[in-house]
């Protein structure tokens, strides 16, 4: 009986946490630091 609990207890927290991660990823990329703009920016200053 316990198996039949645990199962779909372990499924549900592993996609929990992959989605969560997912997003995490996602606001991260959004950073500032990553436009291309601005660092074609700073590399022509520094040249």
């Amino acid at each position: 009986m316990n198996k039949r609990l645990i199962y779909p207890f372990f499924i549900a927290a592993l996609v929990a946490y992959v989605g969560l991660g997912a997003k995490l990823f996602q606001l991260s990329a959004a950073d500032e630091r990553d436009d291309p703009y601005q660092q074609l920016e700073l590399f022509t200053r520094v040249l």
